[in-house]
């Protein structure tokens, strides 16, 4: 005699069966959700990195300035740093040198340079200045550049977010950056 499976015993397995496959599909969604998370930090990351890299390299070049004519500037809130950039010339002389802006704004920091002398009192840019190209956009309103004048150190900070106008979460990750660069020395 044939012994057959009872209709309970048939919706029992398929019910144990669907609560597995739903397990499955739940892990998996849960990991493409984590999956994708990590990528777009991972690429904020990498593009937050590279504008700290960029302005941290043109400060360490930044020309060696005196108390009346400085080599670093940060103005407007902390929302500009400009970097003379050391040209050809002897330490004294300020006609081959380049002036560099990073300048905050609308979410992107956008770089800029001088395109003409920078001769002036204060050795300032008296040309005009490039088109704004720009670094990096996603930046909150927490970038900021800090210089100290005793110590000829830059503090940068950059706090990047996938959508800036929105609060980080799990779908909004968050990057912040922070590093301090010693530009050459001023001349007391």
């Amino acid at each position: 005699m044939k012994k057959a499976f009872s209709l309970v015993e048939l919706i029992i397995a398929i019910s144990l069966m669907g609560l597995i496959i739903l397990a499955i599909v739940a892990v998996d969604v849960g990991s493409r959700g984590f999956l994708k998370t990590s990528d777009d930090e991972s690429a904020l990351q990498n593009e937050t990195n590279f504008v700290m890299e960029t302005i941290a390299k043109d400060i360490s070049r930044s020309f060696k300035g005196n108390k009346n004519n400085r080599s670093i500037t940060v103005s407007s809130g902390k929302d500009i740093l400009e970097i003379r950039l050391k040209g050809s010339g002897t330490s004294s002389d300020y006609s081959n040198s380049k002036w560099v802006r990073n300048q905050f704004a609308d979410s992107t920091i956008k770089k800029q340079t001088c395109d003409g002398p920078s001769i002036s009192s204060g050795g300032k840019c008296t040309g005009s200045w490039s088109n704004p190209q720009q670094l990096i956009k996603n930046i909150v309103t927490a970038c900021a550049f800090n210089f100290d004048s005793d110590t000829t150190v830059v503090g940068i900070t950059i706090t990047a977010r996938a959508k800036p106008s929105e609060n980080p979460g799990q779908d909004n990750p968050e990057v912040i950056l922070e590093n301090s660069v010693s530009s050459r020395s001023i001349s007391r």
